[in-house]
Parts: C-alpha cells; sequence; structure tokens
C-alpha cells in the first residue's frame, strides 16, 4: 500500500511528458520551419534584419488577433451560457430529467467553451497575421503632398493606409457577426432546451447582452461602409476608372447617409436595452435601413439618374470625371513622363541613312530566342547534367536566351547569350544516388554567347562565347564559372563536403572543385543542432546518416533565384524574365523588381504578375551572385514614395544605385515587363482630350506578328542597338511598334533606353495621319505574296521535303525617316522526331515600304533590297573576339534550292494542266541547271 503514493507521485511527471510530446507533434513542424528561416536570413543571405522585421510583425498581429478573438469569444459565450437559469425544482419525473439533463449540458458546453475559444482565436490570430504587410506600410506611412478630387485625402492615405484599416474593420465586423451569432443561438437553444421539458428557462440579461452585440455590428457597418466608399476611387466601368458622376451625385450620397443610418440604429438599440419593447424598434429600423440602401443604389443611383440622366449626356457628364482618369493613370503607370515626337515617312532610306544606320544594321538581330534555345541545348550543353533552362512560364516572351550588349573590339555589340545551368534530371536512373545529386552534382557550369546578326554556313548560331572549358574573347574570360543558382533549383546540395564536386569530363578523369563562397548554412561539426532540423525539415535522415559531412560544409538551397530575391524582398513583384551577366570574370545574375498597388485614386488597373495593379514603378533592380547566391537590391528610382516607405520600414536593405559596380551597371536593361505595362496602357491614354478618349477615336494597338504558317501572337518588345531620328548617335534600347486600332497600318513607335547616361528615356516617335505606313501583318503578307519568296515556303513546308519552315521575330527597325523590315526564317525537319531537331537559320526577308526580298543572310538580302546603294558589311566574331573574314555566299545551296522551287513548281502546273506555266518553269529549271554546271566548274 505504501507504493501508491510513488505511483501517484509519478503522474505529474507522466503529464508533463505527455504534454511536451504533444506541444511537440502541434508546434514542433512550426518551431522547425522558423528555425530554418532564421539560420537562411542569419547565415546564407545575412538579412537577419528581414527575418526579426517579418516575424515579429507577424507574432504581434498574431498574438493581438489570438488575444481580442479569444477574449470576446469567452466574455460573450460564458455570461450567456451562466445567464441561462431554470426555475423550479420540478414537480414531475420528466422535469426532473429534462432540469438534470439541462444542468448537465449546461456545465458541459460551459467547459467546451474554454477550450473552443483559444482555437477559435489561433484562426483569428492567422488571419490578422496575414495583413502584416498593410499593417507595415500604415505603421511607416508618409504623405505625398497631392490630394484626390472626391474625397480630398492625401494620395498617401490610399496608398499607405487604407488597406490595413479595410482589412481591420472587415476583421473586426466578422469577428462580432461569428462570435455574436454563436452567443444569440446559446440563449435561444437553451431557452428552446427548456421549453421542449416544460421547463421555464428566463434569461433576464439577454437583450441587454444581444442589444449591446447589435448597437457593436451597426457601428462597425458603418465603419467599413465609410472606408468602402474609397473603393469607387478605384472602380471601373465602361467608360473610366474612379468616381463617376453617378456615384458622385449619387451613390456616394446615399452612402453617406446609410453610414449616419447605421450609428442612428446602433444608437437606438442602446436606448432600447431601458424601453423594455425588446427588439421590435430595431428591427424595424433595420429593414427601414436596408430597404432605402437597396432602392436608392439600385433604382434611383442605378436607373433614375444612371440610364435616364447620364447616359444620354454621356459624354459631356462624364468629361471631368474622365480627365481625371486620363491624368491619374498617365501619373500611376509614369506615361507622363513619355516625350512624344512627330516624325515624316519616307518608304525607302537613303543611301546616307543607311550608312548613318551602320551599327544599326551590323547589330541586326536574325535570331529568335525560341529557335535558339533548342540549338543551345543541342549543340551547347554539351552534357547530361547540363541545359539551358526551358522550364515553361506561361509567357512566350520569357526564355532563358538573354539579349544584352557587351562591349567587343572597342565596340558595343547586341549579344545572345545563356547561362548552362545543373539538370540532374538528365542524369541516368542509376546515377541518381543520394550523393550524386545532394554532394556531387552542385551547380552548372559557364555560358553561351553567340551573335545576333551572323550563323554558320550550316544555319547555325555563331558562338562568341562556347564550350566547356569556355572559350571567351579576352575581355569576357570567365575566372569563376559556376553556377551554384540559377533560373531552376534542383533541390538543396551539401556543398564542399569530403566528395569533390563535378565540373566536366577531362577524358577518362573528372574536373572536380569545391565550393569556395562564403554564403551558405553551417552544418558541419558542431552545427549538429541545425543539421538535424534541416533532416526534419527536408525529410531527409541522409543527412544525419552521412559520414561525408565536414566541418566546413555549407547547405546551400532556395536556390532558384527569382524564390531566393522574393524571400529578401517579398513585398515586391519580380520580372518574370531575369537575365545572366558576364562582369569582372564572374556571373550575376540580374533581376528587375517593382513597386506596385492597386490603391492609386483614378487609375485604371492593368493585370500583370497574378495580379491586378493600377501603380506600378521599377524602382529596384537585384544582382544575385551566380556563384555564391548574394543578393544586393540597388535603387533605381529615388522618387517612387512607395519605396520610401519600403526604406523606412528597412533602412540598411537597399543600396543607392551609384554603388553598383560598373562593370554591372553597363548592363541594366529597361524592363521587358514594365514597357509592356506602359505600352499596353498607352494605346489609350496617349489620349488626353477627354472627348478623343470617350471616343476612342485615335485608339491604338499592339500588332501581331506571325510566328508560323497561321500562327499569329502579339509582338512582344525587342532591345536593338540603333540610332533615334533625333539622336547624334546608337544607343541600346528597347522598341515596339504601334498599329491603329483594328487596323493594320502603322502609327508609330516608343523606344526605352537602357544605357545608364540616358536610362529610363522613353520616347514615341509618331508618324502623320495622313501617310499610310504598312504594319507588321501587312508586311507578312507582302512577304508571302512575293513570288521569290511564296514558292520558297511551300516548297519548304511540304509533306514532300520533310521540313517545317518557322519564322522568327518580325522586326520593325527605323532608319532615318524610313523602316525596313526584317524577319528570319528557320527550318526544321519534321521526318524525325522534331524535338531533338535543331532548327537551322536558312533565309532572312528584308523589305522597305512595299518591296521585299529574300537571301541568305541579312547582309545579302540588304544588298539585293538596295541595288546599287553602299550597304554596310556585317562583320562576324571568332570566340577569340577578332573579326572572321566574310565567308561567300554558298551560290551551289541557293542554286540547288532554286532548282528545286523550279521543279515543284512544274509539277504543280502539270497536276493542274497549266501547260504555259509548265513550259515556263522547266524553262526555269535547265537555266538553274545550267548555273549550277558553270558554278560547279569554276
Amino acid at each position: 500500500m505504501r507504493e501508491l503514493p510513488a505511483t501517484s507521485s509519478k503522474k505529474p511527471w507522466a503529464l508533463i511528458v505527455f504534454g511536451i510530446v504533444l506541444v511537440f507533434f502541434v508546434f514542433g513542424s512550426t518551431f522547425v520551419q522558423i528555425y530554418t528561416n532564421w539560420m537562411w536570413y542569419a547565415h546564407d543571405v545575412r538579412r537577419p534584419e528581414i527575418f526579426k522585421t517579418l516575424y515579429i510583425t507577424r507574432f504581434w498581429l498574431f498574438l493581438a488577433g489570438f488575444v481580442l478573438s479569444a477574449l470576446f469569444a469567452s466574455f460573450n459565450w460564458v455570461p450567456a451560457i451562466r445567464a441561462t437559469l431554470i426555475l423550479g425544482v420540478g414537480t414531475s419525473d420528466l422535469e426532473m430529467i429534462v432540469m438534470q439533463v439541462f444542468g448537465w449540458l449546461q456545465r458541459g458546453v460551459l467547459r467546451l467553451v474554454m477550450i473552443i475559444a483559444p482555437i477559435i482565436g489561433l484562426f483569428y490570430g492567422a488571419f490578422a497575421a496575414s495583413g502584416w504587410q498593410d499593417f507595415l506600410l500604415y505603421q511607416n506611412a508618409i504623405t505625398i503632398g497631392k490630394t484626390d478630387p472626391v474625397f480630398h485625402q492625401d494620395l498617401g492615405f490610399y496608398l499607405f493606409k487604407l488597406s490595413f484599416l479595410q482589412f481591420a474593420a472587415q476583421y473586426l465586423l466578422w469577428m462580432v457577426i461569428f462570435i455574436g451569432g454563436i452567443t444569440a443561438a446559446i440563449y435561444f437553444i437553451n431557452r428552446l432546451t427548456g421549453m421542449i421539458g416544460s421547463v421555464s428557462v428566463r434569461t433576464p440579461v439577454m437583450r441587454t447582452h444581444l442589444l449591446i452585440l447589435i448597437a457593436l455590428f451597426f457601428v462597425l457597418v458603418a465603419w467599413n461602409m465609410s472606408l468602402g466608399r474609397f473603393n469607387y476611387l478605384f472602380s471601373a466601368n465602361a467608360v473610366l476608372t474612379g468616381v463617376s458622376y453617378s456615384d458622385a451625385h449619387a451613390r456616394i450620397p446615399l452612402i453617406n447617409g446609410l453610414v449616419w443610418g447605421a450609428l442612428i440604429l446602433a444608437v437606438l438599440s442602446l436606448l432600447n436595452i431601458r424601453a423594455g419593447r425588446a427588439f421590435t424598434p430595431v428591427i424595424a429600423g433595420a429593414i427601414v435601413w436596408a430597404i432605402v440602401g437597396f432602392v436608392g443604389m439600385y433604382l434611383y443611383a442605378g436607373v433614375i439618374v444612371e440610364k435616364f440622366s447620364v447616359v444620354p449626356n454621356q459624354s459631356k457628364l462624364e468629361s471631368q470625371y474622365i480627365a481625371r482618369n486620363i491624368n491619374a493613370t498617365r501619373a500611376a503607370y509614369a506615361l507622363d513622363k513619355i516625350e512624344v515626337r512627330d516624325i515624316t515617312y519616307t518608304e525607302e532610306p537613303s543611301s546616307a541613312e543607311l550608312n548613318a544606320s551602320q551599327t544599326t544594321l551590323e547589330n541586326m538581330r536574325v535570331w529568335d530566342p525560341r529557335v535558339l534555345s533548342d540549338a543551345y541545348n543541342n549543340l551547347q550543353a554539351l552534357w547530361p547534367y547540363y541545359r539551358f533552362n526551358q522550364e515553361p512560364t506561361g509567357d512566350e516572351a520569357v526564355n532563358s536566351i538573354d539579349v544584352d550588349r557587351y562591349i567587343i573590339n572597342g565596340k558595343q555589340r547586341v549579344t545572345m547569350l545563356a547561362a548552362r545551368e545543373l539538370y540532374t534530371e538528365g542524369l541516368p536512373a542509376s546515377s541518381k544516388t543520394w550523393i550524386a545529386l545532394h554532394l556531387q552534382y552542385t551547380h552548372g557550369y559557364g555560358i553561351v554567347m553567340n551573335q545576333v546578326n551572323a550563323a554558320t554556313p550550316e544555319g547555325a548560331p555563331l558562338f562568341i562565347t562556347q564550350n566547356i572549358p569556355p572559350q571567351s574573347p579576352p575581355n569576357l574570360t570567365l575566372k569563376e564559372p559556376g553556377i551554384y543558382y540559377g533560373e531552376s533549383d534542383s533541390g538543396p546540395i551539401y556543398a564542399n563536403s569530403s566528395i569533390p564536386e563535378n565540373d566536366y569530363p577531362m577524358g577518362a578523369a573528372q574536373k572536380t572543385t569545391h565550393y569556395r563562397g562564403t554564403n551558405g548554412i553551417p552544418i558541419g561539426g558542431s552545427h549538429w543542432f541545425t543539421r538535424m532540423m534541416f533532416a526534419f525539415r527536408f525529410g531527409d535522415s541522409n543527412l544525419m546518416l552521412t559520414k561525408e559531412i565536414t566541418p566546413q560544409t555549407k547547405l546551400l538551397y532556395q536556390r532558384a533565384i527569382s524564390a531566393r530575391a522574393q524571400a529578401v524582398f517579398p513585398f515586391l513583384k519580380l520580372d518574370p524574365d531575369p537575365y545572366i551577366v558576364n562582369a569582372d570574370g564572374k556571373l550575376y545574375w540580374m533581376l528587375d523588381a517593382y513597386t506596385t498597388s492597386n490603391k492609386y485614386p483614378y487609375s485604371s488597373l492593368y493585370g500583370a504578375w497574378g495580379l491586378d495593379l493600377n501603380y506600378v514603378r521599377n524602382s529596384i533592380k537585384i544582382v544575385i551572385d551566380a556563384y555564391d547566391g548574394t543578393v544586393t537590391g540597388y535603387i533605381s528610382d529615388t522618387d517612387d514614395p512607395v519605396l520610401k516607405v519600403y526604406q523606412r520600414i528597412f533602412p540598411n536593405l537597399f543600396k543607392p544605385l551609384d554603388q553598383m559596380p560598373p562593370t554591372l551597371k553597363r548592363h541594366i536593361r529597361y524592363p521587358e515587363g514594365l514597357f509592356r505595362i506602359q505600352s499596353g496602357m498607352y494605346r489609350f491614354y496617349h489620349m488626353t482630350d477627354p472627348q478623343v478618349f470617350y471616343q476612342k477615336s485615335d485608339a491604338w494597338e499592339i500588332p501581331n506578328e506571325n510566328l508560323e504558317v497561321g500562327k499569329k501572337i502579339q509582338m512582344s518588345p525587342y532591345y536593338v542597338q540603333m540610332r533615334l531620328p533625333d539622336a547624334p548617335t546608337d544607343a541600346f534600347q528597347l522598341i515596339l511598334p504601334f498599329t491603329a486600332y483594328q487596323r493594320q497600318n502603322l502609327i508609330g513607335w516608343m523606344s526605352a533606353q537602357c544605357d545608364p547616361e540616358n536610362y529610363g528615356r522613353l520616347v514615341v516617335y509618331r508618324f502623320p495621319d495622313q501617310v499610310t505606313v504598312p504594319g507588321p501583318e501587312t508586311v507578312y503578307s507582302f512577304f508571302q505574296q512575293n513570288p521569290e519568296i511564296s514558292p520558297q515556303m511551300t516548297l519548304w513546308n511540304s509533306a514532300q521535303g520533310g521540313s517545317q519552315a518557322l519564322f522568327g521575330n518580325l522586326l520593325v527597325i527605323p532608319i532615318g525617316k524610313s523602316l525596313i523590315y526584317v524577319q528570319p526564317v528557320f527550318l526544321r525537319a519534321t521526318t524525325q522526331d522534331t524535338g531533338g531537331s535543331i532548327p537551322e537559320l536558312r533565309a532572312v526577308m528584308v523589305g522597305a515600304g512595299r518591296r521585299t526580298t529574300i537571301a541568305p543572310t541579312f547582309e545579302e538580302a540588304l544588298k539585293k533590297l538596295f541595288v546599287g546603294q553602299k550597304v554596310p558589311q556585317t562583320v562576324t566574331l571568332t570566340p577569340s573576339g577578332k573579326p572572321q573574314p566574310q565567308q561567300k555566299p554558298n551560290t551551289v545551296i541557293n542554286l540547288v534550292n532554286e532548282a528545286n522551287i523550279a521543279y515543284e513548281a512544274a509539277l504543280n502546273a502539270q497536276k493542274q494542266g497549266n501547260w504555259a506555266e509548265y513550259g515556263k518553269q522547266q524553262q526555269r529549271l535547265g537555266e538553274t541547271i545550267k548555273k549550277l554546271k558553270q558554278t560547279s566548274g569554276q
């Protein structure tokens, strides 16, 4: 019997152990997640202040939401249960049973409430924590000095405060509705239970309690409606975005009245506590309030004002509101910074204009990124565990092939390049061991670069940088070609272990290396706890069991550069197209980041990056070291008010653009993502006259282009090295043409300067309205109607030919006062697995005005088009960077192609019985064979 106390004394320890195990299973994964995230921020990207700011803010918001909702639930539900009294002791067995059951239920529910209330608090706390970004903006808000024309609030209120105020108001309203509804249910269920057993159940405080909750409900409804008025500043209709005439004269005044009505109902609810008329006046008042709101909003505002007053006089009544929409949208997207130049147009450039455009012509891009990606992977991936990224993005314009410019032989030349990244999926199944995937195959290797304007005689890219080890011109030599961080993520690796990391095979041996970067999370030696936490996070027991981890080993994970940058800058939106840069013998990724908002008054929405925005700035240039993953953000727009607030939140996170190394600064580009948004908005918002905007009489479109026969897509902006019509020198820039709305004639084009000295300058060049300038679709039809081009396309796309013609991007290039149109033609074999075939550059189509031609190279096509004029020669380069002697055009190949065309045309004419055409093509075939014999005999 003496052993019983000892046994009972162990029960508290057993309960403690049980409690610890329970807490671990409930909160253990959260602890692992938080701890490992802290290690990543502190030791990998070395930004512990971001972790502290984000997690501390989330914690306090969670705690506030948890405590507020849990206490509110407890303070309402417990009194509701305790206030339910049963009178009488019962005069029958049934009443006795009912009272006993009711008492048991009451005690059980009371205990249950003490458990449910904290659980409810967890959900509301998590919801509150989700508003961390809105809270930080609210807490660090600034004034801008501009007000909206309706409510006269500073724009900073909408950009930084409104979202959190609406978040908080909705949070409180739904909390009162949910918890108040359950409170009312407790009262009525208790009374109903008593009625079932014929037991009188009194609830003396129910009316007071519920009327207080109803009053609180109406106060919160009034607050939500008051804040909801501001949403009219961002709402869109068929005519404009922002407060319209009907909104200003009907809807907003009606909401103001409903706000006061809700407050009156709140006061009526409190007064009715003593009035003794239960809920009748409040219910009647709420019904009247709801009817007034419904009738006023839909009948008065929607029908009487909108349909009978506004629609018949819309252009006049909405004029001032359209003007507000135009001005706000232009400011929100920086369209008001665009310079407009009127230029004259001539169909064909003069010799002087061609000579003045030497740099433009010798940098003419004849390679298409889609085609080039296949060529890179087939010709330069070299080993199965390397590839050039081809992950689908949902955006045809996004591709692993980047367009940039480099100084070669003292001149800035446009090039195309891509990073050779790690691709462990390419390894044989037998090689995909844990050691291979996490210790040996750890990184990509080097880049490939080619000229934009030339190809080999076989139609392959002409490489400037190629092979492993990389062969490059002297000023592009890579000292550190390893790519541990890239566009794709092959999972966590444990770098600098006892196992050497593979670079590339060298005969029977293997060139290996060890990671030497300072970034990464230490997991070897005394860091056993960190190692264990990451083993839990990854679900990887091998991390704890392997003997290959050394004291110098570091964990590298989150190696996809977009995810890495997003974790460091979670409040920015990233451009979907990062690009690789070779600078000072190292490789860097450059990403464009944007500050955005959907709360800029009167500005129209644009859908981009998975959200609707009506304000955007490219305020940050992010640079990530491809070797060690260092992330640095440089400020490219010091006037952005949204960025100024983020600088207050994270004062040491950003660096001035002047601190970017000059070798990197030389490669900043105007981002294609921002240019797409601005050009898309400018189609309508170049019209600044409200009447013209209302009628859309001068609307523009972004033209389509043909990439295959019968396949059209919207044109994408493209980078070129060219001289603007009013510029003294050429520059690297991003351009895009415009056509008139639902017309094919070119109306003008937009240019964005990329070189540092004029970075960000936007210019629109507009042609005279009375002149018809062929647009891309018109020029494509000119190409297809050309008697020299059409038979060639027929032959290449014929089933007998076993090939398919692919068109590259159609480039519209300004030359002086005229335009030339350039579109390359690639040939892909269809008689084999086209996934493994390499598209070959076979011809380049060139046009000016209505005249078009085709030739194997751009230079030949240009000479054919402008016969008798001096055409600048294309300079091709070897990997040493030295100019390469011009190869003579392959006349034999051209004549064979011409013979094939004549033969195919003769067969078609014979089948159709067109003997005149048959004789003509036979004569053409004979002359071509004669020329072929003469050429072969030379």
